[in-house]
């Protein structure tokens, strides 16, 4: 077998060709083989620093859900327990109509997101009264002959307790909830007190402003129906993963608070620091690995 042709440097030397079994061409792939390496941690430090980022954008989106759910439920509550008041006092207390009337007028005034109080006698026949902010037109009656508000009106009655309705649409494109209260006399239902809160005058308040300058947008839904905080503000479409998500439970109903990050929201807490260390770390594998080769060379 022939041996490999020899090469002449520049004095004229001499030099035998580079083999397999030598030294030096080994070390000819160390300089690809450390610019690998540091190629390889730059990729896992990038890759756990955006792990990090993200995480903390949801650490962020989790703590301003439990402030919009503390306060969603604080905002019902308020109102639907001093409903249960009125409704107590309507049981013991004999009193004129004007005089109820008056009262819930001041209901309506003092709690934001009233569309009207409406009082029903125990054969639903008709309203026997109701009371709403200045609007036009009047409000529909809270009651129908429905199968949906007739489960209700039992279901009150039987557990004695306050009963919200779905998430409806009144005219006007209102997003409401309606909150029925049964009456008794010695046992016998004598009548059903209603509430129909304007879920966005109710809360659109500082509780959902608030959190939306700070970038995220609320909806809640019941599985019926849903309403978003604020109005058509252009929500993120909820397919990038970011939002979270929440169960409230009042008054044995369902519903899912869902806190969804605004663009905006994501470019403020957007790091850079995941692309400084990758642009870095490819700048420094190539350096490496040009160094050590052009070191070797020479």
């Amino acid at each position: 077998m022939s041996s490999p042709p020899e090469t002449s440097n520049d004095a004229g030397q001499t030099q035998a060709p580079c083999t397999t079994t030598d030294h030096g061409c080994r070390l000819g792939w160390l300089p690809l083989a450390v610019g690998a390496v540091v190629m390889a941690l730059t990729l896992a430090l990038w890759q756990l620093s955006v792990k990090e980022n993200k995480d903390q954008i949801t650490a962020l989106i989790r703590s301003q859900l439990d402030h919009i759910q503390s306060g969603i439920v604080a905002e019902l509550d308020t109102r639907i327990l001093a409903l249960v008041r009125k409704a107590r006092r309507m049981e013991i207390r004999r009193s004129s109509v004007a005089q109820w009337q008056d009262d819930a007028t001041l209901y309506v005034r003092h709690y934001t997101g009233y569309e009207s109080i409406q009082w029903f006698d125990s054969s639903l026949r008709r309203i026997a009264w109701v009371v709403s902010p200045q609007r036009t037109p009047p409000p529909p009656p809270a009651i129908t002959s429905s199968a949906e508000d007739t489960a209700l009106l039992a279901k009150a009655i039987s557990t004695r307790m306050p009963v919200l309705s779905a998430i409806e649409t009144l005219p006007g494109e209102v997003s409401s909830v309606k909150v029925y209260i049964a009456l008794f006399k010695e046992s016998v239902p004598v009548g059903y007190l209603v509430g129909v809160f304007n879920l966005h005058d109710m809360m659109d308040l500082s509780l959902i402003a608030k959190h939306y300058q700070e970038g995220i947008s609320t909806v809640i839904s019941d599985g019926i129906g849903s309403v978003g905080f604020p109005e058509n503000s252009g929500v993120r479409s909820g397919n990038s993963g970011e939002e979270q998500s929440r169960p409230i439970t009042l008054y044995e109903t369902s519903w899912t608070v869902r806190a969804e990050p605004t663009d905006g929201f994501l470019r403020q807490n957007h790091s850079s620091l995941p692309n400084l260390i990758l642009f870095s770390g490819i700048l420094i594998s190539f350096g490496v690995t040009g160094i050590m080769y052009l070191s070797r060379k020479s």
